[in-house]
């Protein structure tokens, strides 16, 4: 048995490993992110195992496979992320998610008090603030 041979039998065994553990949090939880973080596992290391096969056999056929079985695994991690964090429906491309009706703030205009001042925000004196005159 060559050394690749071996190097492939090495690797199927800790796939394998990795599989049978990430079967076991995705049948035991105890939340939906870790079943969705075992899952995305599971996915990886199915791609990984058709990839060392594909490397073991020389054959570039399951790339095509492999391309989107990590689409497959890439959507369906952010679908349970935006999922889980409640945001079940976004804005639409090029619209704000901004309140209707209430238009956007500057930062100078959010450090201004409610009734407005007649000094800009960032000009006031304060008391251990010298001027040059003083410094000398």
């Amino acid at each position: 048995m060559s050394a690749f041979a071996w190097v492939v039998a090495v690797t199927g065994a800790f796939l394998s490993v990795a599989a049978v553990l990430a079967a076991v949090r995705i049948a035991r939880g105890p939340s939906m992110p870790d079943r969705a973080v075992a899952l995305d596992t599971l996915v990886a290391v199915f791609i990984a195992g058709l990839g060392a096969e594909a490397a073991y056999n020389r054959h570039a056929s399951t790339l095509p496979v492999l391309v989107v079985l990590s689409l497959v695994g890439v959507v369906g991690s952010v679908s349970v992320a935006r999922y889980a964090t409640g945001r079940e429906s976004a804005a639409p491309v090029g619209e704000s998610a901004e309140p209707v009706g209430e238009p956007a703030r500057s930062a100078g205009e959010l450090a201004e008090p409610a009734g407005g001042s007649a000094e800009p925000a960032g000009e006031t004196e304060t008391a251990d603030s010298t001027s040059e005159e003083d410094r000398s």
